[in-house]
């Protein structure tokens, strides 16, 4: 059972991934200072084969999407599935705290071409998606915003448009103590042993 998105957020969210393209390319091109300004023919060319590439994937990816928002069940059934990779797209710092046992680590904006290689050499592999607006509750390590449900959008056109061909997206909301996920709590565990030293010590 997937989740309807809301439109307005959809959208602002897409002229976000937009801008941040748009700066990105920006800021290739002012590495190359040396470069003339002027474009030529075959360069003007190969920019708009670009953008209508960038515009005719981007599309496919929106198109796409609604079917890749799963279920809680869905999503905790496949992670039994050989290869899957779980991908916590928070922050370094969050992930430190607690994750979904197994996950992966790698912010969206760490996501690159080199970063999501190296986390996951294989654009085959089945992905599934999680952050900090999938889970959240009285109190705990993971917070999720009030927003509406534009969950993982970000992250998952990112993927698309790096050739990643299945990626899912966790479309629900739900409590830390939902008992289908596990959580790993590195920082809490550690708190436990020096704990168990130090009482090991004194007796």
């Amino acid at each position: 059972m997937g989740v309807k998105p809301n439109s307005l957020l959809t959208y602002a969210a897409l002229g976000l991934f937009l801008s941040v393209g748009c700066l990105k390319a920006a800021a290739e091109t002012d590495q190359g200072s040396q470069r003339p300004q002027t474009l030529s023919a075959i360069e003007l060319s190969e920019r708009g084969a670009e953008a209508r590439y960038f515009s005719k994937t981007l599309a496919l990816a929106l198109d796409l999407r609604p079917e890749r928002l799963i279920s809680a069940d869905d999503f905790s059934l496949m992670q039994g599935l050989e290869n899957a990779v779980i991908l916590d797209t928070r922050s370094a710092e969050a992930y430190a705290k607690s994750h979904l046992g197994g996950a992966l680590s790698l912010p969206l904006t760490d996501m690159t071409e080199l970063s999501l290689a190296v986390t996951m050499p294989s654009r085959t592999v089945p992905i599934l998606l999680y952050s900090d607006q999938n889970f959240g509750g009285a109190a705990g390590p993971i917070m999720h915003d009030s927003s509406d449900l534009s969950l993982n959008l970000l992250s998952f056109l990112t993927l698309t448009q790096y050739g990643y061909e299945n990626v899912y997206e966790l479309g629900e909301r739900l409590d830390l103590s939902d008992v289908r996920f596990q959580w790993e709590t590195p920082e809490l565990t550690a708190e436990l042993a020096q704990t168990a030293a130090a009482v090991t010590l004194l007796d």
